[in-house]
């Protein structure tokens, strides 16, 4: 008798190993999956407040003939964006009129939000003190590509409009509540700078999500209105087709 039990007990431990066993294989399997499937839906998510948000800039530039100047703080207020050819900083989803959470990504950081300062500082043809959108060609914003390091927008005449960027899941770079940033290396420090230079293109050294655009294809395929080659003799808008491409979304 006591032969017997120890047998079915020894059956029984063989049996638990082996669930464990099957336990375990199908935990390796499943994790990799929900993880993968995980950052598919935040991938999905940041794309989708990157087009909300270059739709609220677009109404705001066909209201305002300038575009947004960058929050200075998580308030989502638009900042005096005074100093240097780029204003970087937080969305301005407050003066854009969307939510707290499209301003983030699907990660739950910020976005970087940076614009050419002289585009925000343009106006109405009405208004002859101002600078109208389609007459402003200095270049401000530079884009490289990660990769190779070879501008991406190097029309004299057509500069970068603003760029957008999602910090991807290691948030390197991106903005806090506080206003200060997490720390980032290489190309993702530099992105997150206040300065002039941008890298666009996930690397070994860059991880972010970059969303870039000039005026004249802003114009053209955003709002509608693109600006003329001549326009800066004062010929406004013409349905002239735009030759540079934005960054992707």
């Amino acid at each position: 008798m006591q032969s017997k039990m120890k047998h079915l007990s020894a059956f029984s431990l063989i049996e638990v190993a082996i669930v464990l066993i099957i336990l375990g294989l199908v935990l390796g399997l499943t994790v990799p999956m929900v993880t993968a499937s995980q950052k598919v839906s935040q991938r999905k998510i940041t794309e989708s407040h990157q087009q909300q948000i270059v739709q609220a800039i677009t109404a705001y530039v066909l209201q305002h003939s300038k575009f947004p100047r960058a929050a200075g703080q998580s308030d989502g207020k638009m900042g005096t964006c005074s100093q240097g050819d780029v204003c970087l900083g937080y969305v301005p989803y407050r003066d854009l009129g969307v939510p707290e959470s499209v301003a983030k990504d699907g990660f739950g950081r910020w976005f970087s939000y940076a614009v050419h300062a002289e585009l925000t500082r343009t106006g109405p043809a009405s208004d002859a003190s101002t600078e109208k959108i389609c007459f402003v060609t200095k270049r401000a914003i530079r884009l490289k590509s990660s990769q190779n390091q070879e501008d991406l927008a190097l029309s004299p005449t057509d500069p970068v409009a603003f760029v957008l960027i999602s910090h991807g899941e290691q948030g390197g770079g991106a903005l806090l509540d506080s206003g200060d940033s997490l720390p980032a290396l290489g190309l993702e420090a530099i992105n997150s700078q206040n300065s002039s230079d941008f890298y666009d293109g996930q690397s070994p050294d860059n991880s972010h999500h970059v969303f870039w655009v000039t005026r004249n294809n802003f114009m053209a395929i955003y709002a509608k209105h693109p600006c003329s080659p001549d326009s800066q003799i004062g010929q406004g808008y013409s349905s002239a087709t735009p030759r540079q491409t934005s960054g992707r979304l």
